[in-house]
């Protein structure tokens, strides 16, 4: 009886370490910075270089999000992303001015399953965690506790836009209500 249970944890065990490691081993994390993919849906990342929007229309991402204005970024995404027959959508985000409209169309964006697989993705990952905080909280319904975890675990990296994240949903919670 004994044998038999230590058999069962063991193998759900693997199971479960093989389930959590699904994505981590995905090839893209190799080539994107703070490349993470926790389902099938969505990804989150610092920015692609140009030659990888081909490899993520292979791996069946529909839509790519950029949180980045085009100065910051040395080429045309908007082109290499169009070229591979995705969607490209740009919502500029600085974390003096995350705006009501910047948040509704990331909520649209987001929430759509026709943009489905999604890639969001800033220059290091910082400000997709924190527009996912905002998204979690104010949108989902999500405890803030979880939505913080998710982000960090996303790429909110800074303290300050931490702050300023948490700030816009607080000064937004009655409103959404």
């Amino acid at each position: 009886m004994k044998t038999t249970r230590m058999f069962t944890l063991a193998l759900g065990l693997v199971v479960v370490a093989i389930a959590a490691s699904g994505y981590a081993q995905d090839p893209l994390a190799e080539e994107i910075p703070n490349y993470t993919r926790p389902d099938e849906e969505i990804a989150f990342a610092g920015q692609p270089p140009e030659p990888v929007f081909a490899k993520l229309k292979e791996a069946g991402f529909q839509t790519i999000l950029s949180l980045r204005s085009p100065d910051e970024i040395s080429f045309d995404e908007k082109k290499a992303v169009e070229e591979q027959g995705m969607t490209f959508v740009n919502i500029p985000i600085t974390s003096s001015a995350i705006t009501d409209d910047n948040v509704a169309e990331f909520s649209r964006v987001v929430s759509d399953p026709d943009n489905k697989p999604l890639l969001i993705h800033c220059g290091r990952a910082g400000r997709v965690g924190g527009m996912w905080y905002i998204y979690r909280t104010l949108f989902d319904k999500a405890p803030e506790e979880q939505s913080l975890e998710e982000a960090l675990a996303r790429g909110l990296a800074s303290p300050a836009l931490e702050a300023v994240v948490k700030d816009y949903v607080e000064s937004r919670k009655d409103s959404q209500q």
